[in-house]
This record gives C-alpha cells, sequence and structure tokens, in this order.
C-alpha cells in the first residue's frame, strides 16, 4: 500500500470529521504554547502529540479481521506509520525547532531555547514508546506515558524538569541542541518501524479489540 492510500486510511475512523477539528484544535495549542517562555513544557508536549494521534487513528482502523489478514496490513503500521513520522518530524523540526529559535533570539528569549528543545527530544521518543506499546499492551504503554504527565504536572515547580532542563542546556551551545535534535528526529521514525515490527506478531490487547468493536456498532 502506497504512502498516501494509508493517509486515506483516516475517511474510514469513526469520527473523521471530528479528527479534522482536534486537528485545528491540537495545532493551535502547540503554536500558541511553543512561544519562547520560562516553561516550554507545553509546547513540547503538544507538538509531539498531534502525529502520533494520527498515527493511533490508522493503527485503529486496522483492528479489523479484515485489514489484519491482509498482506499489506504489516506495511501500513509498520512502515507508512513510520514514513508519516519521518515527515510529521522533518515539519515540526522546521516550525518548533528553527523557527521557534530565530523567534526567540529576535524577541531576547535565547535563553529558553535549550531548554525547550530538550523537552521536545524527550517527549517525541517518550510518545514513540508509547504509541508502538499501548494497542499491544495497555498497562505498559500507561506507565510509559507517565513520565510525559509528571514532566508537565512539575514542570512548573522550582527545581522542577524545566530548571534542570534550562542546566543541562547551559552545558552547550543552542547549535549542539539543535544539531542533536535533528538527529533524535531523523532516528526516532527509525526507532518507531523497529519496535513496531518487533510487536508486529503481538495480539493487540483484549481491550482495545473490544473498544474497537464498542465503537464499531455505534
Amino acid at each position: 500500500m502506497k504512502l498516501k492510500d494509508t493517509l486515506k486510511l483516516l475517511r474510514y475512523t469513526q469520527t473523521p470529521q471530528l479528527n479534522l477539528v482536534i486537528t485545528i484544535l491540537f495545532g493551535i495549542c502547540a503554536l500558541v504554547t511553543a512561544i519562547p517562555s520560562v516553561n516550554g513544557m507545553m509546547g513540547a508536549f503538544w507538538a509531539n502529540y498531534l502525529p502520533m494521534y494520527f498515527i493511533g487513528q490508522i493503527t485503529t482502523v486496522t483492528f479489523s479481521d479484515m485489514m489484519q489478514s491482509s498482506e499489506k496490513f504489516k506495511k501500513i503500521v509498520t512502515r507508512n506509520c513510520a514514513l508519516l513520522l519521518a515527515i510529521a518530524n522533518v515539519l515540526g523540526y522546521i516550525l518548533f525547532g528553527v523557527i521557534r529559535t530565530v523567534l526567540s533570539y529576535a524577541m531576547g528569549m535565547e535563553e529558553y531555547v535549550g531548554s525547550f528543545l530538550i523537552a521536545y527530544m524527550i517527549f517525541q521518543i517518550l510518545y514513540i514508546l508509547y504509541g508502538t506499546v499501548i494497542y499491544k499492551n495497555v498497562k505498559l504503554g500507561i506507565l510509559l506515558m507517565a513520565p510525559v504527565f509528571l514532566l508537565i504536572i512539575f514542570a512548573s515547580y522550582d527545581g522542577g524538569p524545566a530548571s534542570v532542563f534550562s542546566k543541562w542546556a547551559a552545558m552547550a551551545d543552542v547549535k549542539f541542541f539543535l544539531i542533536l535534535t535533528a538527529i533524535v528526529c531523523l532516528l526516532s521514525p527509525l526507532l518507531y518501524y523497529v519496535m513496531s515490527t518487533l510487536l508486529y506478531k503481538v495480539s493487540y490487547s483484549e481491550g482495545m479489540i473490544k473498544r474497537a468493536e464498542r465503537q464499531e456498532t455505534v
């Protein structure tokens, strides 16, 4: 199945119109919260949530017996989803890495660039681990997602993650973190591909299958 055909699967989700609304809302959240600030944690969160949300939507379509018995199934949930993630990462890096960095320097808030990029990389890796595991093992997926919420909850606390990331950012020039972020954005789709391939033969969790069946009857 071609990449464009994989995107067309979004038409067969339970709420395609709602997905469009969510895209707009999440996009606004990402753009608004990613402005240079003392705590860019929320911006890093939303920027990485959006692509994984749609990959998750494509995955739920493949819950049907017809899709899982197809030879194209493995290609959809492994290679094609990884390629979509790679495209999203390139766009995300340009928007939330390069453009945000330029904007930060223009506004005289360059001190927050390094900590934002560190948070961006961490959230991206955590989301990929979560996205590849959640449909196979719900409990493990939730466990992997826990650090994301903990980072956000304690971000504003004195001595919390934001201040720790700021200390890490002070150890190197911003160019180093821009290059490191670019490397993570290029390699994380490969991580998704490897993990989704390794987990391909693992059955979907019973809870996820029942949830999909309930949605089909609505």
